[in-house]
């Protein structure tokens, strides 16, 4: 049986501290946005070289599930990524305008 996909903005994290559901948050807008919507196993492998050690999806879903908080030594790793991820979309951004701009 297929296991239905994990919606993280219906999981109850009313046992997370106010701090602990914003470090979820900002785990999961900095994944999708970086990302798109197949975010989490890049994203993932973004996280680890950023922290130089190892993060897997299944902790990830226990952030998301909200089973566990994110550990503090993520968010700066996120503080590296977060701008690095800006940079590289920008940068496809221009080179998707130069190919499709205008013939003049």
């Amino acid at each position: 049986m297929k296991r239905p996909a994990l919606i993280p903005e219906e999981v109850d994290t009313s046992h997370l501290t106010d701090d602990q559901r914003r470090d979820r948050d900002a785990v999961i807008r900095t994944g999708r946005l970086g990302f798109g919507d197949r975010w989490q196993s890049p994203f993932c492998a973004a996280l680890s070289r950023a922290a130089g050690r190892r993060y897997d999806p299944q902790q990830l879903n226990h952030w998301l599930a909200g089973t566990r908080p994110v550990p503090d030594a993520v968010a700066p790793a996120l503080r590296v990524m977060g701008p690095q991820l800006a940079s590289e979309l920008e940068r496809r951004a221009a080179e998707l305008r130069e190919l499709w701009k205008p013939d003049e």
